[in-house]
């Protein structure tokens, strides 16, 4: 797993934070490039798709205070068909 790309897309600061807290400690998680982006409220756009590597994990950090799943649901299709 260590030649694996790793890209961390977090909802908002609190989990961009958190990310990068846990990378100081490598045994919690993976090293990665951390972007903030709401994959809960925007779908993400071709020129961020194009940023990941194929073969790349893509990460998505984000909290459960919506009840609004359509543009998650429609960013994670999206990275299924890229990565």
């Amino acid at each position: 797993m260590a030649n694996i790309r790793c890209y961390y897309l977090t909802e908002g600061q609190c989990e961009e934070k958190l990310v990068r807290a846990l990378q100081e400690r490598p045994s919690l998680i993976m090293a990665g490039k951390v972007k903030r982006f709401n994959v809960i409220q925007n779908l993400i756009p071709e020129k961020r798709l194009i940023e990941f590597a194929p073969g790349c994990m893509v990460i998505l950090v984000f909290d459960t205070d919506k009840s609004e799943t359509e543009f998650l649901k429609r960013n994670i299709k999206l990275l299924s068909c890229k990565v």
